[in-house]
């Protein structure tokens, strides 16, 4: 009797396990159905070291921006500082890691610079000796990274609590990394959608506390620069989805040793 209770026992365990893997395997097979790729449990962990090996070099970049297309009823809808950004037809770019970011360039006659540099964003017309200061430190979600030159570093896991929520397939049968970025201080958080070959950031979505939709950027035209891929063509949709502006991305350089007074 005791052998067949151990034989009944032996062949419940199996059962169980035949169970298991038939689940496993039509989830999987549901997810590739759906275009998802199963996710393995250290896949950030090896995501993470590679982005930290192919952007370690990103010390500092230079470069123009052309806006080649805005609409400013659209750009309102994001924000009043942000569509005075997209004013300037042509604006001079300095970017320092991990939090620094400068544009400046004319609007009308006057030259206007904006300045964010760790916990402090800046308006600066220096013709008129005008400088409006803002304290950002609790809000962590329009901080600089690197993110805002379109590039994904390890620095974004300083200041986001980061999770991958999925691996999509592309068009071509490679992987993208879908990775929320959960602002600590508020409820805000962003999605960015990271080529799993290349490392290219190909979309950013900013998503209010409620989840909606704010901005939504799309990547494109990229360019390996001393083993940095930098994208050159950025659309901005507001949170309609409406097209708000187009930009471009010229005449860049990494690594020229910007000075931190750019940004005082």
């Amino acid at each position: 009797m005791e052998e067949d209770g151990r034989s009944a026992g032996r062949k419940y365990s199996s059962g169980d396990e035949q169970l298991r893997i038939w689940t496993l395997s039509v989830a999987v097979l549901a997810c590739a159905a759906a275009g998802f790729l199963p996710l393995r449990a250290d896949e950030l962990s090896d995501l993470r070291a590679r982005i930290r090996q192919a952007t370690a070099g990103l010390k500092d970049m230079k470069a123009t921006v052309v806006v080649t297309q805005s609409n400013r009823r659209e750009l309102e809808k994001m924000g009043k500082v942000f569509a005075e950004t997209y004013e300037f037809k042509k604006a001079s770019v300095w970017f320092k890691s991990p939090d620094k970011l400068k544009m400046s360039g004319a609007l009308g006659m006057m030259k206007v610079e904006f300045i964010t540099a760790g916990n402090t964003r800046l308006i600066r017309i220096p013709s008129m000796r005008f400088t409006k200061r803002e304290d950002i430190s609790d809000s962590p979600q329009i901080h600089v990274t690197s993110l805002d030159i379109g590039v994904v570093s390890e620095g974004v896991w300083g200041i986001y609590k980061v999770k991958l929520l999925q691996t999509e397939k592309n068009d071509t049968g490679g992987s993208v990394h879908v990775l929320r970025l959960q602002a600590e201080k508020t409820g805000r958080s962003q999605v960015v959608w990271v080529d799993g070959a290349t490392l290219k950031l190909l979309r950013r979505d900013k998503l209010h506390d409620t989840g909606r939709l704010l901005i939504r950027v799309d990547y494109s035209d990229h360019k390996q620069i001393d083993g940095v891929w930098i994208p050159t063509k950025a659309e901005v949709y507001n949170g309609e989805k409406k097209i708000a502006a187009v930009t471009e991305t010229r005449d860049i350089k990494i690594n020229t040793g910007v000075d931190d007074k750019e940004f005082e």
